[in-house]
């Protein structure tokens, strides 16, 4: 089980890279300004640690 919820918090943590990979392109296509975007990278700058937290936590209970 821990194993499984591992894999589902690097997909999750891949799919913030990609939606901040995103959110770059709509900065420069002029959807978003630069506030914006600096707002949300760090929002998933954020989440992310968040997840590589409890990455990290399960994979040290995994090792007990």
């Amino acid at each position: 089980m821990t194993k499984e919820y591992i894999q589902f918090l690097r997909i999750a943590r891949g799919s913030l890279a990609e939606l901040d990979t995103h959110l770059i392109v709509a900065k420069n296509l002029n959807y978003i300004d630069d506030n914006a975007l600096d707002a949300l990278s760090n929002t998933i700058r954020r989440i992310s640690s968040m997840i590589n937290s409890m990455i990290d936590s399960l994979n040290k209970k995994a090792k007990l």
